[in-house]
């Protein structure tokens, strides 16, 4: 049974401790950061004919972005400012209980900010409430992660001719499509532009988001219901972690994802001890 995203694999330009995580991470050792809903797994880039680092598009196909909630999103934009996000606009309202924007880091790496003023009694200041996705072709991409992940995904919601939605994207006439997998500690989002749809040929950024891991309970039969419903055994990839089992796969448009069991249950980097490892449910009972 897979029961939540362990970590998210990060490529970053320069450091280790990028100073944007600083606000939501403690950091551990050999780039381990752990945040109060998943953990982040840092590397440096040190490939020396790796292109020079450009800023994601917001419409690029690949694993996007991930989302910063807090209560405040003013104050929270603040502390990114001083961390070194560029916004691509203020924060705009799309008629949600949420306020958004989306900021690229001082490498380029794409974060949206969301606000959730409704919040009675959030712990950290930052919390982590999805990872993007910008699909090629979305239904299927989202029928695998719910077939692989035993989730029921959203209706496709379609935006288009939206003055706040380009303002966000920072890009003009937005027409897209819009899935969520929701029910794990943190969420999945998918999207796919069907305007503006990016260049094919398009330069690949050097940093940013390269995989999420999977946190599962019987290792065997998980990775075989993994392979069963479409996901692609990635043999080039090997996690270093100790006293688990692990796995790298590519989904049916190319992204990795991992699996792992740990051996021990209550290993201290199991989910079940991160701090605020159910705040996404805490967060949803308060929507109203």
């Amino acid at each position: 049974m897979i029961i939540g995203v362990h970590h998210i694999g990060l490529m970053v330009a320069k450091r280790l401790h990028a100073p944007w995580l600083e606000h939501i991470c403690t950091f551990v050792a050999d780039g381990w950061c752990v945040g109060p809903n998943i953990h982040l797994k840092l590397e440096v880039n040190h490939n020396p004919i790796a292109q020079p680092t450009i800023s994601r598009p917001v419409n690029m196909p690949g694993i996007a972005h991930i989302s910063l909630q807090s209560r405040d999103i003013d104050e929270g934009l603040a502390r990114g400012l001083q961390a070194g996000l560029v916004p691509l606009s203020e924060p705009v309202d799309l008629g949600t209980p949420f306020r958004y924007l989306y900021a690229h880091t001082d490498d380029g790496i794409l974060l949206e900010l969301e606000g959730a003023p409704f919040v009675r009694d959030a712990d950290p200041r930052y919390w982590i409430g999805h990872i993007a996705f910008v699909a090629r072709d979305i239904e299927p991409l989202v029928g695998f992660y719910a077939r692989a992940l035993g989730l029921k995904a959203s209706a496709v919601l379609r935006l288009q001719a939206n003055a706040g939605v380009d303002k966000v994207a920072g890009l003009k006439d937005v027409d897209l499509s819009a899935m969520w997998l929701p029910g794990l500690n943190l969420g999945l989002e998918f999207w796919q532009y069907h305007n503006p749809v990016p260049a094919p040929d398009l330069t690949q950024v050097s940093t940013g988001f390269q995989y999420l891991c999977f946190e599962c309970t019987d290792f065997e039969a998980d990775y075989a219901h993994v392979v069963s419903q479409g996901g692609v055994p990635d043999t080039q990839y090997h996690l270093e972690l100790t006293a688990c089992k692990s796995a790298a796969f590519k989904d049916p448009e190319g992204n990795g994802f991992r699996l792992i069991a740990f051996d021990d249950a209550d290993d201290p980097m199991a989910i079940k001890n991160l701090p605020h490892r159910d705040i996404l449910a805490r967060v949803s009972s308060q929507l109203v």
